[in-house]
């Protein structure tokens, strides 16, 4: 997939994301769903997430190199990475403990969804501006399950994840 075509991909599930947040009260971002994580927990953990990541994605590239040498392997598309993702995950992955949403988070959400539009509009600028097609197969980050992955294989997770995030949102509201 191109990189013009994630950014999109991106981008529609972005809006909708902010669509759906601003349709619920402040009580349904609090609710949490048999135990699982509330809307604003979902949207802490994704905050966490973005946040070192567009902090990776806008360090020079000499450093990635550096830090995690270069790509011995074709990348993977889309789906072959999910499918990895799910490979190694065994079952319902647990975040990293720094990427773990706040367990008492009952806050008003104008902060979280603010800072969550701020990182995601990062996260694209980063994307769209520092990052050629040809850089995106030939340059690494380490992911806590996967281990190193292409930028453009991070690019497809941030929208898997993402998307994964938003679909437990909606349960929470029973759509």
């Amino acid at each position: 997939m191109k990189k013009g075509e994630i950014i999109r991909m991106y981008q529609e599930l972005d809006l909708e994301l902010s669509e759906f947040l601003a349709s619920l009260t402040k009580e349904e971002k609090n609710a949490d769903l048999n135990g699982k994580w509330s809307v604003n927990q979902n949207i802490d953990h994704l905050n966490k997430v973005l946040l070192p990541l567009n902090k990776a994605l806008s360090k020079p590239k000499f450093l990635l190199r550096y830090g995690f040498g270069k790509p011995n392997r074709p990348g993977r598309n889309y789906d072959a990475l999910v499918q990895r993702y799910h490979e190694k995950a065994q079952g319902p992955a647990v975040a990293p403990e720094i990427y773990k949403a706040n367990e008492n988070l009952v806050l008003g959400t104008q902060d979280l969804e603010g800072t969550y539009q701020a990182l995601s509009l990062k996260f694209l600028k980063i994307v769209e501006q520092k990052w050629s097609e040809a850089q995106l197969d030939n340059y690494l980050l380490a992911h806590p399950l996967l281990g190193k992955l292409t930028i453009r294989e991070i690019l497809y997770f941030v929208h898997w994840h993402t998307n994964h995030h938003f679909e437990a949102i909606k349960k929470i509201r029973g759509n």
